[in-house]
């Protein structure tokens, strides 16, 4: 029987994965690749029918089994092997090894590590077409451990809300690992697939090459007319073991007859005469790129933070506002308003962006300027809605996203630090992902634990995340519009809560605020107070009173930025005053205050008088009644008698108040 040239070609790119793989198998025990190896031996043909039916211009989203997608799309071997290598020459310069290849010049985006975790970003990249017509689709695939996870229907339920042009495909080889699907599937993925409204159909047979290749271009082609999603099952088996290079039919958590049956269909292993005749043209492409990889160097000390900084890629003009008086929730509105008029490609987008209330009033006539497609109302969908901006980041959207409390930032913690804190870096400098994502933190009311946390040291732990803290209007102003019009990364900006009720004096500046900066609130010769967010205004304070009864002058700097500590502002001012108070909304406790102490004792061991004193949180879970939260947050009594410490005085006079929540009385909750 004569094979067609669609047999030839389907049966070539099968047979360049499978002999690219048998070569990293057989170089596996050498240890020239030391990363994990996620084989896809036994499921070629998967990727090869749908990168075959797949224009170059269409994105595709892999997991860490990416070697085979890699191939199929048209990655360049060579580099392939060089980054399996982790030489410098490496698709990703030897930052991202097996699990994270990617080529965005074929259109294979980052791959990730984490199951389920790209899903999204394909989501959110297929949101350009709301922007713009044209016929890309964008293709995400993944195994039916996948299906588990719950950013999986987060993803499918915001797509088919949006209707959005992505071909979600799913490798079912019935295996989480060792686990097989009955043990913890209840549903039926097609089922589960029709309950979003979204056209699907299942491949039994993946190594019939023509039938499959048919049914992947006709689900492409309905995409691309429709501008709607479709879900692809295909039923597939993997010979070898879920990591590494071994086989693992001793387990006995499968049958051996099992893989025997899809051996049988394989083509790779019943056309002996096709499959010698490509071995040749195959085994030059691997000896060059096994050459290649080999001749190539390994990074360096300066490759190490290469790709690991941002910057702002314009000039932007600011200076938008005038001399007035003004609300912390207007200047917010404002500066989102004046934000997304500077950055055509942004959206505002979170769970109420355009309810009654518009995110405490921060997000007011957004959709009646800027119209659906930029004002996102979305679900409750934290990790989902974070990784669809991710993906419309990649594809030349500027997210602005809101989550209305830091607690449920929580939820998105794998999307921001596995994934966007690292894209940049770890795929060598090949994609940017700039956005802003907003985040509320509450306090007073009864928040209670779940309702309160002010989170910003653990995000400010991770590299590549911009962590500030506008304390003021005037800040608001200075930052937003000019991180969504110019900066590259992504940043997270904490706003507390009672501040949105509170008059502040803007003035129109001159010059270009630096948001990553401090900002020399206050000049004094006696005491450094470095403090955060609405500490700041606490700060204020208690420095008015110990000026007072105790002729103490204070020197306060607000902490705009708690991932880029401006050590020298912090230093100049410690060398003048030696003394140091550092006041957080946080814990004390491997958090800001710690940092700074870090900071001061290792560049001034011996300057400081006094050791450094903190003033933050109890190191226990907020409480909601309002005598045990009076307790739990320092007031001004706590404050000044801080300060007192540092100074051998008697503390003849302290403030009467005890609770900071009857200063802001504006906000009276509930939320």
């Amino acid at each position: 029987m004569k094979l067609s040239n669609k047999f030839k070609k389907i049966f070539f790119l099968s047979q360049k994965i499978r002999m690219i793989e048998e070569k990293i198998i057989e170089i596996y025990p050498t240890d020239k690749i030391q990363s994990p190896v996620h084989l896809s031996i036994g499921q070629e043909s998967i990727a090869s029918c749908l990168c075959d039916s797949l224009s170059n211009d269409d994105w595709i989203f892999p997991t860490y089994r990416s070697h085979a997608i890699y191939i199929a799309k048209g990655g360049d071997i060579n580099k392939m092997f060089a980054e399996l290598y982790g030489k410098r020459s490496g698709i990703a310069e030897g930052k991202a090894g097996s699990m994270h290849l990617t080529d965005p010049f074929v259109g294979v985006m980052g791959a990730s590590a984490v199951v389920a975790s790209s899903i999204p970003h394909a989501v959110g990249a297929a949101y350009k077409s709301k922007f713009e017509k044209n016929n890309r689709i964008y293709v995400a695939i993944f195994g039916d451990g996948a299906v588990d996870q719950g950013v999986f229907h987060e993803s499918l339920n915001f797509c088919s809300l949006n209707k959005l042009p992505v071909l979600f495909v799913c490798e079912n080889n019935d295996l989480a690992v060792f686990t097989k699907r009955k043990k913890r599937q209840s549903f039926n993925i097609s089922d589960l697939v029709n309950s979003y409204k979204i056209k699907n159909l299942k491949i039994n047979d993946s190594w019939n090459y023509e039938k499959t290749s048919k049914t992947f271009l006709k689900t492409i082609q309905f995409i691309k007319k429709n501008k709607l999603p479709f879900f692809v099952e295909v039923d597939v088996c993997r010979y070898k073991e879920h990591v590494g290079i071994n086989d693992d039919n001793d387990l006995g958590y499968r049958s051996l007859s099992i893989i025997n049956k899809w051996k049988q269909k394989d083509h790779l292993i019943k056309k002996k005469k096709l499959y010698n005749k490509n071995s040749i043209k195959i085994n030059k492409i691997i000896d060059d790129a096994i050459s290649f990889a080999e001749s190539s160097r390994f990074p360096g000390r300066k490759d190490l933070f290469k790709d690991s900084k941002y910057c702002f890629t314009k000039r932007t003009k600011i200076n938008f506002y005038k001399n007035s008086s003004l609300s912390y929730r207007d200047a917010l509105k404002k500066a989102m308003h004046h934000s997304m008029k500077l950055n055509q490609n942004s959206v505002a987008i979170g769970q109420g962006i355009d309810d009654p209330k518009k995110i405490f009033g921060t997000t007011d006539k957004i959709l009646e300027k800027f119209g659906k497609i930029r004002s996102i109302d979305t679900p409750i969908s934290e990790e989902g809605i974070t990784g669809v901006c991710l993906g419309m980041s990649l594809n030349k959207i500027y997210p602005i996203q809101t989550h209305i409390r830091s607690d449920f930032l929580l939820l998105a913690t794998n999307q921001i630090m596995n994934l966007i804190a690292k894209y940049q870096y770890m795929f060598g400098g090949l994609y940017t992902v700039p956005m802003l994502i907003r985040v509320v933190i509450g306090r007073s009311w009864g928040q209670g634990a779940q309702h309160s946390q002010s989170l910003q040291s653990l995000y400010s732990h991770i590299p590549g995340l911009k962590v500030i803290m506008p304390s003021s209007s005037q800040s608001v102003l200075d930052s937003y519009p000019k991180i969504v019009s110019s900066f590259s990364g992504p940043v997270i900006s904490f706003e507390h809560r009672l501040l949105y009720d509170l008059q502040f004096k803007v003035t129109e500046k001159k010059t270009s605020f630096n948001p990553f900066s401090s900002i020399l609130i206050r000049k004094g010769k006696d005491l450094t107070i470095v403090a955060t967010s609405i500490m700041v205004l606490e700060a204020k304070r208690a420095a008015d009173f110990v000026k007072e009864f105790y002729n103490i002058e204070c020197e306060i700097i607000d902490l705009h930025c708690t991932s880029d500590i401006d050590k020298l502002k912090i230093l100049k001012s410690v060398k003048k005053t030696k003394k140091l108070l550092v006041a957080d909304t946080s814990w004390a406790n491997f958090g800001v205050c710690a940092e700074i102490n870090r900071i001061i004792n290792e560049n001034f061991v011996n300057l400081l008088e006094k050791p450094v004193k903190s003033l933050s949180m109890k190191f226990t879970s907020c409480p909601t009644s309002k005598s045990l939260e009076d307790l739990f947050y320092p007031n001004q009594i706590d404050f000044v008698k801080k300060i007192l410490e540092l100074f051998d005085v008697e503390k003849k006079k302290l403030p009467s108040e005890k609770s900071m929540s009857d200063v802001y009385k504006k906000f009276r909750g509930p939320f």
